[in-house]
């Protein structure tokens, strides 16, 4: 796997004894070091209210029903990448189900190079979440720097009789100065008028 750098935890909902102890043996602890097994969907419920996880793997039983819902509600409710496991026989009808949300399935029975070549593709879709989400924060608080600076640009404007350019340049111009951000300096400005 590439993303040796990277840990991942996981939240595991499955009655399975013997798929759990693959499942534990197969997933590398420097890399999954935080495994958590449930059996039932209450105890997992509550730990997702909790806890945030990396990778949600559903192993579905005689409840199929009750593990989609499950892994839909934990697709829709936070940034884990989920994995369902269901009978071959359901997997059509499943995948109508839940590939509009993001849920990796697979259908079983199925091998350990394939559950471990889908558990890597989901290491894979979190590393591209994770490059995504921290974009998003960037331009989140550029948008915020921008729109301070701006009330602070008016205020200048009407407090100090300042034009639109020479509001701009003084905030530019205190920031140099000080050595400190302009969103600092923009804070600094509204603080003084409001």
């Amino acid at each position: 796997m590439s993303f040796k750098e990277h840990t991942y935890n996981v939240l595991i909902l499955s009655a399975s004894e013997s798929f759990n102890a693959i499942l534990d043996n197969i997933l590398p602890q420097g890399i999954y070091p935080e495994k958590h097994f449930f059996s039932s969907f209450a105890n997992a419920s509550k730990a997702l209210e909790s806890k945030s996880y990396d990778f949600i793997i559903v192993n579905t039983t005689a409840q199929a029903d009750a593990g989609i819902r499950f892994a839909l509600n934990a697709s829709k409710t936070n940034s884990s990448i989920v994995l369902l496991l269901v009978k071959s026989e359901d997997y059509d009808e499943t995948y109508d189900k839940v590939a509009d949300h993001g849920i990796f399935l697979l259908g079983k029975p199925l091998g350990k190079q394939t559950l471990l070549a889908t558990i890597s593709c989901m290491a894979s879709a979190k590393e591209r979440m994770r490059t995504l989400t921290n974009k998003v924060h960037l331009a989140e608080e550029q948008a915020a720097e921008i729109r301070l600076t701006n009330r602070a640009k008016w205020l200048l404007i009407d407090k100090e009789g300042m034009t639109e350019q020479d509001a701009h340049r003084f905030i530019e111009k205190q920031a140099m100065d000080s050595c400190s951000p302009r969103k600092k300096i923009a804070l600094e400005i509204i603080n003084r008028y409001i």
